[in-house]
């Protein structure tokens, strides 16, 4: 399977049900702090959206609940690694994703399915050194 280099990350269902629409073809479901009957109504209906429309749905943090709603992705930071499960998630079926936010990070990562690269995103730094730090970044780790 070819994923999109790059995807969108959002906090609601309701960003997945106005952008997958759209053509929207990979998106993370990232919510924290959220009750887990919410958190499963959330994941419900971003399913049944990304179904309908092709796109793959990646569940940020929650392995366990990513496992239990039948979700084929999940992603992790890696430092929520050492509590992970990763025979659980490998047993369910589930493709794993991990963050990489340096390049000793990126190692761990590229042996996931997905290899994300982070670039740490200030609100007083500049935009246009930020994008130019990123591709430059991208282009290094590829």
């Amino acid at each position: 399977m070819k994923l999109d280099p790059f995807y969108l990350i959002v906090d609601s269902a309701d960003w997945i049900e106005r952008l997958v629409p759209i053509g929207v073809k990979l998106v993370q479901l990232r919510i924290k702090d959220v009750a887990e009957d919410d958190l499963r109504q959330h994941i419900r209906r971003a399913k049944a959206v990304c179904a309908e429309h092709g796109c793959v749905l990646v569940i940020n943090d929650y392995w366990h609940i990513a496992i239990e709603e039948g979700c084929g992705f999940v992603h992790l930071g890696q430092e929520d690694l050492a509590d992970a499960d990763i025979a659980a998630i490998r047993s369910a079926g589930l493709k794993l994703g991990l963050s990489s936010h340096d390049e000793a990070e990126l190692e761990t990562a590229l042996a996931a399915d997905i290899a994300a690269v982070v670039t740490d995103i200030t609100l007083n730094s500049d935009p246009e050194a930020r994008t130019r730090e990123w591709i430059e970044r991208t282009a290094r780790w590829r």
